[in-house]
């Protein structure tokens, strides 16, 4: 094999620039903001203006990459190429000046929806108006490989590099600050893996390549076992609930979407194969697959409706709700259909994600104007809200129905809303927002809560879950007490023992399942947390203090536990943790 020169590199390079110019600027822009944060983020006054560069340039790599391939495959002159590429710099610069002053959930949650949309647009930029699905597959399949190709590539030189800078650091003490690792990471990402990615991106893969036989395999022997396992999950759960005559829950949402992603995953790299004799039952099984999807599309259906009933639409509902609607479109489409053609799930994915993400009819507006249509109606209900302006609360409304308004407080602040509702107060509500310059969630939901006369709490409630969580630094008293260590629980570990030194005396901490708590034992003498009792004081803190605090004693040994954060569920009487978490005060 003949090693290529060095100007035969520096000239395909060249030709790569001259080809994609604004997508790889758009990469070591963001590259060269990603490396100057690592090092300066604790000096930077405003940093997320960075991160807003960083996610905007980001986003170019995809849409200036599917501009110019659309461009390329329609024959543009050189004029219209670049009139594609300043519309997509326009929409690059929109996107900035609207992302908000401080971080929030609506601009990072847009940027990730336009990622995956961007992408999408990738896949069928050149072969849009091409029939021929052959060469749509073969396009996409070679952008497949060569994303695994470049990533094993520059793999290899950061590991390669980064030990030769640990090698300079060790022996020569040179001191190498930490973040010359991340940097050099950033740096191999955005500057080397794009170049080299974009060095081999074919104008159109029209020619027929035999089908990657490990690709072939894996579909067969990984992903269609974990299909039919899901299958069966599914089938037998809608059998479950038939027989019980309960509605599904909420969760079953996710497994559904999984199941029906996977599959649709699978016959997407199998499609070459469906007219090839001997894998005939590929085409059967394609046939047979959304027939199979249509029972759990309908419990999908069952679970999302009923959770949005009782709790309104969230920005996670409502892409369930879309995903659902789109897997019935895509179902009955290949049913219908006697030649479905492939590159209808990635265009309409592409433009489903892209149309959530903008206009009224996004996740955001539909989630924001369901969540303030709820509030409006629980504080009106407990006479909160009189002919549109807030009066305090004279009586406490049920402990469902305060959490369901702090929840959606906590919605409403997260999500920068807060001028939606600020005609019903007569207090400015940006005093809430910020504090000494930066955002103070907590701080405004519980000032706000304060308004309306609604205890705020550190609980949450979710159905038969419930979580406590310290919103502020505590200052842990020591006085009295001799030695402080930190308090876990998980679950996940509940038969390890775990032993705390004090003074060379011994204490042993498990979890008793008898018991059902929490047992602390030092020589014979022994102090028992019980998970009941701990839940007890829980619902009775709400907001009165930041941690849970239970103080017992046995003989000489004397235990205080400072709860900071649980998480569990409830079933009538049983209590269960997942974890606790806080500090352990022994004398």
């Amino acid at each position: 094999m003949k090693i290529p020169s060095l100007k035969i590199l520096l000239s395909g390079a060249k030709e790569t620039f001259l080809r994609f110019p604004f997508v790889i600027l758009a990469s070591a822009l963001a590259s060269f903001f990603m490396i100057y944060i690592v090092d300066n983020d604790s000096n930077v006054v405003n940093t997320y203006i960075y991160y807003k560069l960083i996610m905007s340039f980001f986003l170019g790599i995809p849409l200036l990459l599917s501009l110019k391939l659309h461009s390329e495959s329609m024959n543009h002159s050189t004029i219209r190429i670049y009139l594609y590429q300043l519309i997509g710099i326009i929409i690059l610069v929109a996107f900035f000046l609207n992302l908000g002053e401080f971080e929030n959930f609506v601009d990072t949650a847009r940027f990730f929806i336009l990622v995956i949309s961007f992408h999408l647009f990738v896949s069928f930029a050149i072969h849009y108006y091409d029939n021929k699905t052959e060469n749509f597959w073969n396009f996409n399949l070679h952008i497949f490989l060569r994303i695994l190709v470049s990533g094993l590539y520059s793999l290899v030189l950061f590991g390669g590099l980064d030990i030769a800078i640990i090698a300079v650091d060790n022996l020569f003490d040179m001191n190498i600050k930490p973040v010359r690792h991340a940097q050099l990471f950033f740096f191999i990402l955005g500057i080397f893996n794009t170049w080299f990615f974009l060095s081999d991106i074919p104008l159109n893969a029209r020619e027929k390549k035999p089908y990657p036989k490990a690709l072939k395999i894996f579909t067969q022997y990984v992903i269609y076992p974990i299909i039919v396992i899901y299958f069966i999950i599914l089938y037998s759960y809608i059998i479950k609930i038939l027989f019980q005559g309960q509605l599904p829950k909420g969760w079953v949402s996710y497994l559904v979407i999984g199941f029906s992603t996977a599959g649709i995953f699978s016959l997407l790299l199998m499609h070459p194969l469906t007219e090839v004799i001997g894998n005939l039952w590929i085409k059967r099984f394609a046939k047979i697959f959304y027939y199979i999807l249509i029972p759990p599309i309908i419990l999908l259906f069952i679970a999302i409706f009923v959770r949005a009933g009782e709790y309104g639409i969230t920005e996670n509902r409502y892409f369930v709700i879309l995903l659902a609607l789109w897997l019935s479109g895509i179902t009955l489409y290949n049913i219908i259909s006697k030649k479905p053609n492939i590159k209808a799930i990635p265009v309409s994915l592409c433009i489903i994600a892209l149309l959530s993400s903008i206009g009224p009819w996004s996740s955001f507006s539909i989630a924001k104007k369901s969540q303030i249509g709820r509030l409006e109606e629980l504080l009106s209900k407990n006479n909160i809200l009189v002919d549109g302006k807030i009066v305090k609360a004279v009586n406490q409304p049920p402990v469902e129905e305060a959490a369901s308004i702090q929840s959606i407080i906590d919605f409403i602040v997260n999500r920068n809303h807060t001028d939606e509702i600020q005609p019903w107060f007569n207090v400015s509500l940006d005093s809430f927002k910020y504090q000494d310059g930066f955002r103070a969630e907590y701080l405004a939901t519980s000032s706000i809560m304060k308004e309306l006369g609604v205890e705020y709490s550190n609980i949450r409630f979710n159905r038969n879950n419930f979580n406590f969580s310290s919103k502020v630094e505590l200052h842990v008293e020591t006085t009295g007490y001799s030695h402080l260590f930190a308090l876990r629980y998980y679950s996940q570990n509940d038969t390890a023992l775990k032993i705390y030194m004090a003074n060379e005396r011994n204490i042993t901490s498990r979890y008793d399942s008898h018991y059902h708590g929490l047992i602390f034992v030092e020589k014979s003498d022994t102090i028992a947390y019980e998970f009941n009792e701990i839940f007890q004081l829980m619902v009775k803190s709400k907001s009165d203090s930041s941690s849970i605090n239970i103080e017992k004693s046995k003989n000489d040994f004397s235990l205080k536990a400072v709860i900071t954060s649980i998480d569990g569920d409830k079933n009538n009487d049983s209590i269960n943790f997942s974890y606790i978490q806080g500090f352990l005060l022994v004398k």
